[in-house]
């Protein structure tokens, strides 16, 4: 597609479109919305590989900016495009309303692929993961948060490569002398690329001292096995405004084992769906829109339900800790989490 569009359009055409998309983000981005919104994969495509994407950092709907809406809709298969056009200071600059750079916003999504730890990595040194941080400079770095992700991805692919290659060297044995061996089956190897079962290959590559080279060390303790956490069948309300945080803090309750988890994306909707599921354990965020923020919600619940809260924020200020205590919560995790984090509070409700 990206062929396709590049061979089609002239550079004449090409200026002119972009123009357009510029006159377009200075009266608030109507088009750009919809393109985003409604249009299809090519589109979006279409729409990065043309735009000046610096002019989608500047406009925004509902407080958060199109070039973070653009990160959510993206198709995983165009999104290491997106990442590569918008570059390093683009990606780490501009915060949603909860104060989160897009960086963090693509490390959040589902269905994270190699093809975009790849684009990172040529985007990002060490050094500059190391400078990427929440507005208010709390939390994990970036490379602290992609070194995770990005280990755990591929140690997963080479598991995955390690089970496919051993099933079908089992099947050649058992087939060997019969009906003859069985054809090689693709195996992903760590760059999500195929190659065939059987074929030599070496480990991946130790990062070295190019700034470019990916750290994979990591924490022992972020990959112990998740059976050790308790109460895996009970219910846990996830509540948080933000789209992307919920289902990070979703996928990473999944891979701990934790499945019976509900949703909500307010205070208000918080105390109605904690009334009827009775969740075991709320994970609430402190700071949301409307009538009830993440502390008063939490007072709500409280005052006719024996849970159990910990609270989720990226504030770490005196004033909102203070409100918080009153509840008496379990804990605290500050934004942005990982799984190692998630675990310890998770062992501490024993």
């Amino acid at each position: 597609m990206q062929s396709e569009i590049q061979n089609k359009i002239s550079t004449e055409n090409l200026a002119m479109l972009r123009e357009v998309i510029k006159s377009d983000c200075a009266r608030q981005g109507r088009f750009v919305f919809d393109v985003i919104k409604k249009g299809e994969q090519i589109d979006r495509l279409a729409l990065i590989l043309i735009a000046d994407l610096r002019d989608l950092g500047g406009i925004e709907h509902d407080g958060v900016p199109a070039i973070h809406l653009l990160t959510r809709a993206c198709d995983k298969s165009i999104r290491p495009v997106l990442i590569e056009k918008a570059g390093k200071h683009l990606l780490s600059s501009v915060f949603d309303r909860d104060g989160m750079p897009v960086f963090f916003t693509i490390l959040g999504l589902g269905n994270l692929t190699i093809y975009d730890i790849n684009a990172i990595e040529k985007v990002f040194s060490k050094d500059d993961l190391r400078q990427v941080m929440v507005q208010k400079k709390t939390g994990r770095n970036g490379l602290e948060a992609f070194t995770e992700i990005s280990t755990q991805m591929r140690e997963k692919l080479a598991l995955q490569r390690k089970r496919l290659t051993t099933s079908c060297h089992k099947a050649n044995a058992t087939y060997k002398g019969a009906v003859g061996p069985p054809k090689n089956i693709p195996v992903p190897d760590e760059n999500g690329k195929d190659m065939q079962a059987g074929e030599e290959t070496g480990s991946p590559a130790e990062p070295g001292n190019d700034n470019k080279s990916t750290i994979c060390q990591q924490d022992a303790s972020s990959m112990s096995d998740a059976g050790d956490t308790p109460n895996k069948n009970k219910k846990i309300l996830i509540v948080d405004d933000n789209e992307i945080i919920r289902l990070l803090l979703l996928q990473r309750l999944n891979d701990l084992g934790y499945e019976n988890c509900v949703q909500a994306k307010s205070g208000d909707e918080a105390v109605k769906l904690a009334e009827a599921a009775r969740p075991y354990l709320i994970f609430m965020d402190i700071k949301m829109p409307g009538k009830l923020d993440g502390v008063a919600a939490a007072h709500k619940i409280k005052a006719s339900l024996d849970t159990r809260i910990i609270f989720v924020t990226g504030s770490s200020d005196e004033d909102t800790l203070d409100r918080a205590k009153d509840v008496h919560p379990e804990g605290y995790i500050l934004k942005p989490f990982d799984e190692t984090k998630l675990r310890v509070a998770l062992q501490l409700l024993r």
